[in-house]
């Protein structure tokens, strides 16, 4: 009885996730557990207890009285998460450029060439899901497990917190470019230029982020000059 409580949980918890990172639950919207367990099927407690899970990790905010909502961005959270992606994805490229062969890289070339093609028209959550695939994949060419999971965890509260409304398609196209900055310094095993690109692209997502949290507490922010193409993740 406790392992398939457990196992509903667990899909429940999953689940909910799944309609975050696409967009069916928006940052500060208020999910019904009620009406979330009937949509899967099962009873209140198991999509209760994947909802206080989801508080634990951050994800989800409980208001007593008001019930649950999907966690916003915070300016602290965007600087501490982005810092961390910074850390990680240095790392990982390095690791990339010294483990991955010439067959590895196709793939990335073609999550690429996804993202370009995710881009015709309006900037939507699955844009920026193909975007965290191709981070991702660098992070699976450098082979270390433990670095990917929290790659993983980072890159799904940076999306999952993030609205879209504000992700213009000038954005897009110069994440894109930059992604192809970084590819073509992998091919050619620059770890110099590819550290460089890297830092810069995370950085400068950076500000995008805190501009749009700021635009949604109603300040004016002002980015620094050199930031005002950069690309949305």
């Amino acid at each position: 009885m406790k392992k398939t409580r457990g196992t509903l949980q667990q899909r429940a918890y999953q689940q909910i996730k799944e309609y975050i990172l696409n967009s069916d639950f928006y940052p500060g919207q208020h999910i019904r557990h009620v009406e979330v367990s009937r949509a899967l099927g099962m009873s209140r407690t198991p999509a209760r207890e994947a909802m206080q899970r989801l508080v634990e990790e951050g994800l989800v905010m409980y208001v007593p009285n008001r019930g649950y909502f999907v966690n916003e961005m915070t300016a602290r959270e965007a600087e501490e998460l982005y810092e961390l992606r910074e850390i990680l994805e240095v790392f990982c490229i390095q690791r990339a450029i010294e483990k991955s062969t010439k067959r590895e890289l196709v793939t990335l070339r073609r999550l690429l060439n996804a993202y370009r093609d995710s881009m015709k028209g309006a900037i939507t959550r699955h844009t920026l899901l193909v975007d965290r695939d191709f981070h991702l994949r660098i992070a699976r060419l450098a082979g270390n497990e433990m670095v990917h999971k929290l790659l993983v965890s980072v890159l799904e509260k940076v999306i999952m917190k993030r609205n879209v409304e504000r992700i213009v398609p000038a954005d897009g196209r110069t994440g894109f470019k930059r992604h192809e900055i970084i590819l073509k310094a992998i091919e050619s095993r620059n770890k110099r230029q590819a550290i460089q690109q890297i830092k810069e692209h995370i950085r400068r997502g950076k500000m995008r982020v805190l501009e749009q949290v700021a635009w949604k507490k109603g300040f004016n922010f002002h980015p620094a000059a050199n930031s005002t193409n950069s690309p949305q993740m």
